[in-house]
């Protein structure tokens, strides 16, 4: 690549940034109080090796497009944010996005973008200040009722501003909604969400289609697969601040304009309305994303049954079946499909295999694959327990290839001091699968063992809580007190202090309990399958 390609322009700044030490712990908290602890490192001086996308054209056809250095700024100052805010609040159209390490309820968020129809771009860095959202008047421009927020997929974001900073997203234009909306007015019964990058293919200019192929893209998502805590590091690199405009300038005008004027053409706004405002809350409320479940359910059986009429029993699932039928297979369990019919059944175990296939050829060629699905370890584990022996054993060889290379990654990506909200729920399921005598007799690396210890404070915590507040919910594997009583003796002297403490408080707990009401007996009310 020549220097040209890579020079990046410098991003205007209110506020003299910090440049902490080695490191600088950044606490953050939720409405409720609680602190999530982050913490901030500098980012390395050594890039890490750009592996660039699969692109239509060559990437030396592609036009480097740089941010202006007049329409990107980066607010850390509680002065200069009242400022921005004002003039946002003037707006009636503005993007919102936002980086933080898995966003949601307890996933912090550390940066938030607001991008305008004209092109400029805030990046309020709410990690550096918290004081940005609410003695910062942030807030009121994401609950105006009177400034439309575009939003690519605004669940996880709402969660995290709910939870987070005690603020309601409001009056939200979602293109992930959107899209799903046109395709299924298009005739889709299931269509599946589109990433940001193939959203602007999609709908945007054919001018700004390349937008998100360029380096930027690829060189945000290595840097995120090497550094665990990456939007926690301080101070902002200017390539971090672009990364993060990118993200919310691609979705005004052409995406937004183009998907409202479908919706409004079709008189598909008020369907539309309710549906986003469901999608603000399916991570908050539990009513509202059962509902949405069951609803998921009722169309998914309905395209299975139209599947085991439609075709016979030589059906092939890649050469015949249309992509709602293909979604459908995705979307239903090996159980449900056999329900329907032994056809549909077969069709769902030739799914299952090639996907398990595809899953092994992308752990060999891409180091970091279990990251695209949400817990790789679970969708293994779950095939790992179904009856036909053809998928059970294929997803057993997976399983451990998986693991091993998840765990290997771990010791790589993280430090010692990392918290474990950093990590993604694949990590953070191999941490648990470890055996708990390797860790104590110190067969981990530093990094692993420091990690999984951290989470086994939170896990018998959540156990004394469970058993405090909710006691006829609370169950115990065989497996899980003899690990509780291991650590209670500490038998190799390594286990930490906290651990033990917690621990003992636990079978403490047990032990008042069954006094005090005779309604729990370990002996007698262990649960035996695996939580």
């Amino acid at each position: 690549m020549s220097d040209k390609e890579t020079s990046k322009p410098e991003v205007k700044c209110t506020a003299p940034v910090k440049q902490p030490a080695c490191e600088e712990k950044g606490d953050s908290q939720d409405s409720g109080g609680s602190t999530m602890p982050l913490i901030a490192k500098s980012v390395p001086d050594t890039p890490p090796v750009i592996r660039f996308p699969c692109c239509p054209r060559p990437f030396s056809s592609i036009e480097m497009k740089s941010l202006s250095t007049e329409k990107v700024e980066l607010i850390t100052d509680v002065d200069r944010c009242r400022q921005v805010v004002a003039r946002l609040l003037k707006e009636k159209v503005v993007a919102l996005a936002a980086e933080g390490i898995n966003i949601g309820k307890e996933g912090p968020v550390t940066l938030l973008q607001i991008a305008t129809c004209s092109g400029h771009v805030f990046v309020f860095d709410v990690l550096e200040n918290r004081d940005l959202t609410h003695a910062g008047r942030l807030r009121h421009v994401l609950e105006d009722n009177n400034v439309l927020k575009v939003v690519h997929d605004c669940s996880r974001l709402s969660a995290a501003m709910a939870y987070q900073f005690a603020t309601a997203l409001t009056n939200v234009f979602d293109t992930q909604i959107g899209h799903l909306t046109i395709e299924r007015h298009r005739g889709r019964r299931l269509p599946a969400g589109l990433p940001v990058s193939e959203l602007c293919l999609q709908y945007a200019d054919a001018s700004n289609r390349m937008y998100m192929y360029d380096w930027r893209t690829q060189a945000k998502k290595t840097w995120m697969s090497m550094v665990g805590n990456f939007w926690a590091m301080r101070p902002l690199t200017p390539d971090m601040v672009e990364f993060a405009a990118c993200d919310v300038i691609v979705l005004i005008p052409d995406v937004y304009r183009r998907q409202s004027d479908y919706i409004d053409k079709h008189g598909l706004r008020k369907a539309f309305k309710i549906e986003v405002e469901d999608w603000l809350l399916i991570d908050i409320d539990d009513v509202i994303r059962e509902k949405h479940g069951r609803r998921v359910i009722r169309e998914v059986t309905s395209v299975l049954q139209a599947i085991h009429r439609k075709y016979d029993d030589r059906a092939s699932v890649f050469n015949i079946l249309e992509e709602d039928e293909i979604h459908a297979l995705a979307l239903t369990t090996y159980e449900d499909a056999a329900q329907v019919s032994e056809r549909v059944r077969h069709l769902k175990k030739a799914y299952i295999l090639k996907e398990l296939d595809d899953v092994e050829l992308k752990l060999r060629t891409e180091t970091e694959s279990w990251e695209d699905k949400g817990n790789m370890l679970e969708y293994l584990r779950y095939h790992q327990q179904l009856t036909d022996k053809d998928i059970s054993n294929r997803a057993n060889q997976i399983f451990q290839q998986t693991l091993h290379a998840i765990l290997e990654h771990v010791e790589e990506k993280y430090g010692e001091e990392s918290s474990t909200n950093m990590l993604t729920l694949a990590e953070r399921d191999g941490l648990l699968t470890l055996p708990y005598k390797d860790i104590a007799e110190g067969r981990c690396g530093s990094v692993t063992s420091g990690l999984y210890w951290r989470l086994m404070e939170e896990e018998i915590h959540g156990m004394i809580n469970c058993l405090r507040f909710s006691p006829n919910q609370f169950t115990l594997t065989e497996d899980e007190y003899a690990k509780i009583a291991y650590f209670t003796t500490d038998a190799c002297g390594s286990v930490p202090e906290s651990v033990v403490a917690l621990a003992t408080g636990l079978v403490h707990s047990l032990r008042a309990f069954n006094a005090a009401t005779g309604g729990y007996t370990i002996d007698k009310r262990r649960c035996k399958s695996a939580i």
